[in-house]
C-alpha cells in the first residue's frame, strides 16, 4: 500500500490556514518535512517515471554493450555497462511492481492493468536477458548476439508503452504535474537516445552498413540534438520549458559542452562508413558519458517535482 496523506492541493490549504509555516519569520518548511508528518501523500510518483525511463535506456543500452563486446570495442566499458544493465533491468522492473523504498518506490503497483503491463515486459525481456548473459560469458556467440540485435527495436518499443503508461497514471496535481512529466520524460528519452545511438553506430561500424542503418542513425542523431536545444532553451510550443532551476542549468550546458564533438563523430560515420575502433571506442565512451549525465539530469527533474506548488 502507498503512504496516505493530504495531497498537494491540501498542503496549500494548510498554509494559508498556518501562514507561519511560509513566512519569512520563520524557518522554510521542505516537502519533505511536509511529507514526514503526513501533510503532503508521497507516492514515489516521480521515482517511478524515473525507473520507467531508465529501463528504457537500458532496452538500447544492453544490445549496444553487447554490440561493443561483440566487435571487440572498449570491452571493459562494455561489458561493466552490460553486467550493470542486465542488474538494473531486474531491480527497477521488480520495484515498478512491488516498490522498493531505497529508490524512493512507495508501495506496490495496484493498478491491474499497469501491473500487467510491467510483468509482460518482464517476460518480453527474458531472451535479451538470456542472450546478453550468454554474450558477456562468450562475445563470440553469434546466435546470442543476433539474438540481442534483433530485440532492441521491439523492446525500446515495449518499454516505450510501460513508460507511456506510468506517465498517464501518475500525472495529476496530487503526485506530480504533467508540466514536470513533461521534462522527465524528455530527459529521460535524452538518455536513452545516446544509447540508442551507440547501438546504431556500432551496427553500422561492425558492417550493417545499408541505407536502413544509415537513415535511422541520421534520424536519431538530429533528433539527440534538437531535444538539447530544446531542453537548454525552451520550447514553449512543445510544452517544454526552460531548466527550472540554475543546478540544472549548468549541468545541460555542461553536457552540451561537446555534443558537437559527438555529432560530428557520428556524422563522420554515416558519411564514410570508415572502421576505425579507436574511434569507435572513443564514441562509445563519449555516448556512456552523456548518457550517466543525462540519468543524473532526469533525477534532478525527479526532486525539483517534488516542490510544493
Amino acid at each position: 500500500m502507498k503512504k496516505k496523506g493530504f495531497g498537494r492541493p491540501a498542503a496549500l490549504a494548510l498554509l494559508l490556514c498556518f501562514p507561519g509555516l511560509g513566512s519569512a519569520n520563520e524557518e522554510a518548511v521542505s516537502p519533505e518535512q511536509l511529507v514526514e508528518v503526513g501533510f503532503v501523500e508521497d507516492t514515489g510518483a516521480a521515482e517511478r517515471i524515473e525507473a520507467g525511463d531508465r529501463l528504457r535506456v537500458l532496452s538500447q543500452a544492453v544490445p549496444a554493450a553487447v554490440c561493443h563486446l561483440h566487435n571487440g570495442i572498449a570491452t571493459d566499458t562494455a561489458s561493466e555497462q552490460l553486467a550493470k544493465g542486465l542488474a538494473e533491468f531486474e531491480l527497477l522492473s521488480a520495484a515498478l511492481l512491488d516498490g522498493n523504498e531505497a529508490l524512493g518506490i512507495i508501495g506496490s503497483e495496484d493498478r491491474r492493468r499497469t501491473r500487467v503491463m510491467i510483468e509482460e515486459l518482464r517476460q518480453a525481456w527474458q531472451p535479451m536477458h538470456d542472450a546478453a548473459n550468454v554474450a558477456l560469458a562468450d562475445p563470440a556467440d553469434a546466435a546470442a548476439v543476433a539474438t540481442a540485435y534483433g530485440l532492441a527495436t521491439a523492446m525500446l518499443d515495449h518499454s516505450y508503452e510501460v513508460l507511456s503508461t506510468i506517465e498517464g497514471q501518475y500525472s495529476n496535481p496530487n503526485e506530480i504535474l504533467a508540466s514536470d512529466t513533461m521534462l522527465l520524460e524528455i530527459a529521460g528519452r535524452q538518455s536513452m537516445m545516446t544509447q540508442r545511438l551507440a547501438f546504431l553506430s556500432c551496427r553500422m561500424w561492425s558492417g550493417a552498413a545499408d541505407d536502413t542503418y544509415k537513415d535511422l542513425l541520421n534520424q536519431a542523431s538530429s533528433r539527440f540534438e534538437l531535444a538539447f536545444g530544446a531542453m537548454i532553451h525552451g520550447a514553449p510550443e512543445l510544452g517544454i520549458s526552460a531548466p527550472p532551476t540554475a543546478e540544472i542549468a549548468a549541468a545541460l550546458d555542461e553536457i552540451s559542452a561537446d555534443c558537437g564533438l559527438v555529432i560530428a563523430k557520428l556524422n563522420s560515420l554515416v558519411e564514410t562508413g570508415q572502421k576505425d575502433a579507436e574511434a569507435a571506442a572513443e564514441l562509445y565512451r563519449l555516448l556512456t558519458e552523456k548518457t550517466d549525465a543525462m540519468d543524473e539530469i532526469a533525477h534532478m527533474y525527479a526532486a525539483y517535482s517534488k516542490r510544493i506548488y
